[in-house]
């Protein structure tokens, strides 16, 4: 069985090496998706992904539109925010199939797990009132789930075919304004079985072009580890607190994951801890991962110098070396705005 397993594998690889770097399917996606905060499982990671991909289009032109400053501006405008007839509100929502996640029938409730827990993934806002307070928002990124029922009317197990998330316009304007993009290998993250490897190749691609990513040790457990109690809105940063548990459970399987696939992915990593002045060993104050293009990551780096027609492609690269806080600021409106509705 596991010869069988192994030569299955292969074959899944060799396949995957044919496909010539150009034809290789890339994801265009916002730093705020990369940095949210949230410990998803490798099936909420594909979820994203998946959402991401629905909107390739629309971040492509955008894309083309601003080329010349490298940074996106607003990626819904207001005219994708019109209320509904009788002043309901629109809302964005994504519809995503269970076939699109590479898992069997067998596995749907892990689908449906994850999707559960999609609400419960978060993102920081810096914001300013009129009187000049200073707060930090907390928001949860999807407000509602939909999910559908597995038994029919025969009473035989029988699976529809997708989850839909909704996501609020306000939500959809914050993680989508002014801010850089980057781009990494679709199939890249339907590799990884570990629930941290596909969250740390983002964290680390995303930062690809400076070579080395210096990210405070605390920040970086948020990004990972943070839950969201829906009921009570409480956020916690509990799981892992030793570093010790933290390099074992969550670094060195991403670590490991990633370079195992080196010959499928762009780049690799390493890691180092560096401490308070004067402390050798303890919690650390920085995580530094040096980053590794592998040979793909060099031809795809190749071919985005010498391709025609990829303007989008070389501002979306290049912007990765000048990564900025990922949490957007704006001024706290007196009343949150109520917009619109698109389904992807």
């Amino acid at each position: 069985m596991a010869r069988k397993s192994r030569k299955a594998e292969q074959l899944k690889q060799e396949i995957v090496n044919s496909v010539p770097v150009d034809q290789r399917k890339m994801i265009t996606q916002p730093i705020t998706f990369t940095y949210l905060n949230g410990e998803m499982t490798m099936m909420q990671t594909r979820i994203q992904t998946k959402i991401m991909e629905k909107l390739q289009d629309r971040i492509s032109k955008a894309l083309r539109r601003n080329n010349q400053s490298g940074y996106m501006g607003d990626l819904f405008t207001d005219a994708d925010f019109v209320p509904l007839p009788g002043g309901q509100t629109m809302y964005l929502t994504f519809e995503v199939k269970y076939s699109e996640l590479g898992v069997e029938a067998t596995h749907y409730e892990d689908v449906d797990k994850a999707a559960r827990a999609m609400q419960s993934i978060i993102y920081e806002k810096e914001v300013t009132d009129e009187q000049g307070h200073h707060a930090t928002e907390y928001t949860v990124v999807f407000d509602k789930v939909t999910i559908p029922n597995k038994d029919n009317a025969s009473g035989t197990v029988e699976r529809r075919d997708s989850i839909k998330l909704r996501m609020l316009p306000e939500t959809a304007r914050d993680l989508f304004h002014i801010i850089p993009y980057h781009r990494y290998l679709k199939d890249a993250i339907f590799l990884f079985s570990s629930n941290y490897a596909g969250r740390i190749y983002l964290l680390i691609n995303a930062n690809k072009g400076l070579g080395t990513w210096t990210v405070e040790y605390q920040k970086l457990r948020k990004i990972l580890l943070t839950t969201y109690d829906k009921e009570s809105k409480k956020v916690t940063v509990d799981k892992y607190r030793d570093i010790n548990d933290f390099k074992k459970r969550v670094l060195e399987p991403a670590r490991k994951e990633i370079a195992e696939a080196e010959d499928r992915v762009d780049c690799t990593f390493d890691y180092e801890f560096r401490y308070p002045s004067g402390k050798k060993r303890g919690t650390p104050e920085f995580v530094v991962f040096h980053i590794h293009l592998t040979d793909l990551g060099r031809k795809m780096n190749q071919k985005r110098l010498t391709g025609k027609g990829r303007v989008e492609e070389a501002v979306a690269e290049e912007i990765t070396e000048k990564v900025p806080d990922p949490a957007p600021q704006r001024e706290a409106a007196a009343e949150p705005v109520a917009p619109p509705m698109q389904e992807w």
